[in-house]
């Protein structure tokens, strides 16, 4: 079994024997910090919370404050809103001993030069990769290599970070997959399919970081393997299946969910982390049967989920349907009683409301779980 969780609050220190997962979700970002024994911090993509005094604030910057050490590595796994904004106040602030995007190395493109040239094409102004975040995210990682007389480091399937005994690997994307992606300039349409992978071992300890990675394409009717996606990286790294944490690829979405995966582990439980993402129409992790929380239920009986923006928060523990009552009760008519049951992704919130923590020793188990004033427990039924 799992530990119990207790608040985030409750942790004050950080013991240098142990590492330390924290992945923050408020709603529509997300943003990853690993406390790597012996190296620091490595910071995986950034996000903004909504402060008290209604200032935007970076989470993993909170948590560096909190629990000082090197920042040994910043990384951008592809240019989606939702993971580059606040990148590069991030790295600026923090300067980071290495910067990381995903993508080929030299002579071949990586991802931020696909960026820059996507930025230098009049016609592209509208796509989704020209956003002012990944606009500014790409300046600031150009000023760092100015400043620190560094290149940016790709990051793909053949890349190792840091050698052990705490080893971090790039498991994707894929160089042969993801090269004609970069090369033909139709980065901002099909970034996650870019979207880099992490392997972190540490003796019998694995921690695999999804990204946004998907298996298919999106279309239910007729869904496609990505080339460089989980059905590539699956076959040729089945082991990363047998893992003691997870953060969930794309927010759950069933396009993102490969079995190999996610196979059953019947003689532990693991740590299998999610982040919602709240936009327009798009809820994600899907509540419906069949579907998001519910198939990764079919295999984790209890799944970590770090803000539902459409419930109150202080709920340690959910049933998935009790969950999906609280969101689908109908409309009273009386705005004040509904308005709780919209979308609040703006709300005001500490910088480590949403967000959950685990602590791994290196015998493959996770000692403790810590948990943000939002983050909860969904369990599939009580």
């Amino acid at each position: 079994m799992l530990p119990p969780s207790e608040p985030l609050d409750r942790l004050t220190a950080l013991d240098p024997q142990r590492l330390y997962v924290f992945v923050v979700g408020p709603g529509r970002g997300e943003a990853l910090a690993v406390r790597l024994p012996e190296v620091g911090w490595l910071l995986v993509d950034c996000c903004r919370v909504r402060a008290a005094d209604g200032s935007d604030v970076l989470p993993q910057q909170a948590l560096v404050a909190r629990f000082p050490a090197p920042i040994a590595g910043a990384l951008l796994t592809h240019p989606h809103e939702d993971h580059v904004d606040g990148f590069a106040e991030l790295i600026t602030a923090l300067v980071p001993e290495r910067v990381m995007v995903s993508g080929g190395d030299p002579p071949h493109r990586h991802l931020l030069d696909a960026v820059e040239a996507r930025l230098s094409d009049v016609d592209a102004t509208p796509s989704y990769v020209v956003a002012q975040q990944v606009k500014q995210a790409a300046m600031a990682i150009r000023q760092w290599e100015a400043r620190n007389r560094r290149a940016v480091t790709p990051l793909h399937a053949a890349t190792t970070l840091w050698p052990g005994p705490v080893g971090v690997f790039g498991r994707a994307p894929d160089t042969a997959a993801a090269r004609p992606l970069l090369e033909s300039g139709n980065v901002a349409a099909r970034a996650n399919e870019l979207s880099a992978v992490l392997e972190i071992q540490w003796g019998s300890t694995r921690v695999v970081l999804g990204g946004d990675l998907p298996r298919v394409t999106t279309s239910r009717r007729a869904p496609a393997s990505i080339a460089s996606g989980w059905d590539l990286v699956m076959a040729q790294r089945p082991e990363l299946g047998d893992h003691t944490a997870l953060k969930i690829p794309h927010h759950a979405s069933w396009a993102a969910m490969h079995l190999s995966l996610l196979r059953p582990a019947p003689d532990r439980r693991r740590g299998w982390l999610v982040t919602p993402l709240h936009k327009g129409k798009n809820h994600l992790p899907s509540l419906n049967a069949n579907d998001g929380l519910d198939l990764l239920h079919l295999t984790e009986p209890l799944v970590m989920v770090t803000r539902e923006p459409r419930v109150q928060t202080g709920q340690e523990r959910w049933s998935l349907p009790a969950l999906r009552a609280a969101i689908r009760t109908p409309a009273t008519g009386i705005p004040l009683v509904d308005r709780g049951k919209r979308l609040s992704s703006a709300a005001m919130m500490g910088p480590l409301d949403a967000a959950w923590g685990i602590e791994l020793d290196d015998t493959g188990r996770i000692v403790a779980r810590y948990r943000g004033q939002a983050a909860f427990d969904v369990v599939p039924g009580e």
